[in-house]
């Protein structure tokens, strides 16, 4: 049986250019500051802040990332790690249900 090698960062980040560029309604631009989320999202008017990883054990955010992520949840924002494309869909699914139930926020507690 072949194992298959976790992807870099740079190829996690990659396919979700590839997956985010056929999703109407969602813009993303690429923050480049130390402490700041890889890639800050607007889909359907919710900020979504996204910290790229790859999926290697123990490739997590730095304390200064973690401290933005929390600050962007507190203030309404949704912000997270994503390891793949999937994990990118459940942000974006968050907001879908959000979208389609009306209203609140009610992951900026959490």
């Amino acid at each position: 049986m072949v194992m298959r090698q976790p992807r870099t960062e740079s190829l996690v980040e990659s396919r979700l250019l590839r997956y985010m560029k056929g999703i109407p309604g969602l813009v993303h631009f690429k923050m480049g500051r130390d402490g700041w989320p890889d890639r800050i999202v607007c889909y359907r008017g919710v900020f979504i802040g996204i910290e790229i990883k790859s999926e290697r054990i123990n490739h997590e955010p730095t304390v200064r990332q973690t401290q933005r992520i929390e600050q962007i949840k507190r203030v309404g924002g949704l912000a997270g790690v994503v390891r793949s494309e999937a994990e990118l869909e459940q942000f974006l699914h968050r907001v879908d249900n959000w979208y389609h139930d009306g209203g609140g926020f009610p992951w900026s507690q959490r």
